[in-house]
This record gives C-alpha cells, sequence and structure tokens, in this order.
C-alpha cells in the first residue's frame, strides 16, 4: 500500500490538469488491483475490518494511517482549486470505489463490453468518463465559489 501510495504522490505532484491527474490515479488505483488481485479482500478483512481493539492509540491503526495518506493525495487533486467546496472524503471514496470495482466485475465488464482488446479500451472509455465527470465537478465547485 506504501508503494502505491508513493507511486500516486509522484502522480499528483506533476503538472497537468486535473482530468489528467485524476485519470492517472484512478489508472495507477486499477494497475495495482490487477498486479495484486488479492488486495482488495486482504485490505478488507485486514485493514478496514481488522481494526485491533488493543491498539493503545485509535488513531495510529493500519486503518487510520492509509486512510489519512490516502486523503492527503486526493487533497492534492483540489489543491489547485483553493475555492472548491468538494468534500475530499467523497472524492476519496469515488476513486476507491471505481478501482476496486473494475478488478472484481469481470464477469459483468464481459457481459457489457466483450473480451480482449476492444473491451479493454471500453474500460479506460470508462476510466476517462469517469475522470471527466469528477475533474468537470471539481472545476465546476471551483467556478462556482471563485
Amino acid at each position: 500500500m506504501r508503494q502505491l501510495q508513493d507511486r500516486m504522490e509522484v502522480v499528483m505532484r506533476l503538472q497537468g490538469t486535473v482530468y489528467e491527474r485524476v485519470h492517472q490515479r484512478l489508472l495507477l488505483r486499477l494497475e495495482f488491483m490487477r498486479e495484486h488481485p488479492h488486495f482488495e479482500r486482504l485490505a478488507l478483512s485486514e485493514i478496514y475490518y481488522g481494526e485491533n481493539a488493543d491498539d493503545k492509540d485509535p488513531a495510529d491503526t493500519p486503518l487510520q494511517r492509509i486512510t489519512r495518506r490516502g486523503l492527503e493525495l486526493t487533497s492534492m487533486l483540489l489543491a489547485d482549486s483553493p475555492a472548491s467546496t468538494i468534500d475530499p472524503r467523497f472524492l476519496h471514496l469515488a476513486i476507491l470505489s471505481v478501482s476496486a470495482f473494475i478488478p472484481i466485475a469481470q464477469p459483468l465488464l464481459a457481459t457489457l463490453f466483450g473480451e480482449g482488446p476492444d473491451a479493454d479500451r471500453q474500460v479506460d472509455d470508462y476510466l476517462r468518463f469517469i475522470s471527466h465527470v469528477l475533474a468537470d465537478k471539481i472545476q465546476q465547485a471551483d467556478e462556482v465559489n471563485s
């Protein structure tokens, strides 16, 4: 997880439009999920549901550390939009949801798009669509509050 978050930080610090950075963040998460297909199940059982009641400092559990770091990365997407009213937690959940769902939804994706290179392009088009939706929302919120 730390390696993924470090890779994402590099991408978030690169120059580019909000759309490009959102798209890169989605691509990196999806690539990670494909490279580590059992990660989501492990994360759910050991991190998200695995809170240890014996932890002395509940603010320093693995879930808290990962969430804190993830929100820092997501907030970097909003750094160029200081007047934005977008809640970084909502944006964070949207990015996690999309990238966690795609690897486990292969039967659905095959039904929708088929299989092979054309299907892969359709998934990439979907990621571009979601990136545009999120970037447009960030920019609209910024324009309204400027």
